[in-house]
């Protein structure tokens, strides 16, 4: 699980880096973008918690977010520091919230041309929980 989720994240930075950062940016690879890095996120959140003994399902990030064994948020909160080093924020990080924002944009950005419009999504908060996760997965593999 660990492995698909970082291919998702993988994807999401390559849109990022290659289409949403350039000048003029890439406007098709904002969807894209957003659609991959939320399921990179519900992924990670899965395997944190498989990786602490308990089995999540469902796309809804907060519910997987606030399902989350106590030592898998105690690995989260130990990455914030490092990661929110790296991102432009703008504000003291909290990732709680950024995912509670993020919580049915898979499925939203997923279907998106069946709306008139769809929820704003923040890039570097999002990229930020997707390091915070990522970091956060890595002991687990070292361990199995």
């Amino acid at each position: 699980m660990f492995r698909q989720a970082r291919s998702f994240a993988t994807t999401a930075s390559y849109l990022y880096k290659n289409g949403l950062t350039t000048s003029p940016s890439n406007v098709t690879d904002i969807a894209p973008f957003v659609v991959n890095s939320a399921f990179s996120i519900e992924l990670y959140l899965k395997t944190l918690a498989q990786g602490h003994g308990k089995t999540l399902k469902g796309h809804e990030l907060l519910k997987l977010y606030d399902a989350l064994p106590g030592a898998a948020l105690v690995a989260i909160h130990a990455e914030i520091p490092a990661c929110a080093a790296n991102r432009r924020l703008n504000e003291a990080p909290d990732l709680r919230r950024y995912v509670h924002d993020l919580n049915d944009t898979f499925v939203e950005w997923r279907y998106s041309y069946e709306k008139e419009r769809t929820k704003a999504v923040h890039i570097e908060p999002t990229i930020f929980v997707m390091e915070c996760l990522n970091n956060a997965c890595k002991p687990l593999l070292e361990v199995a």
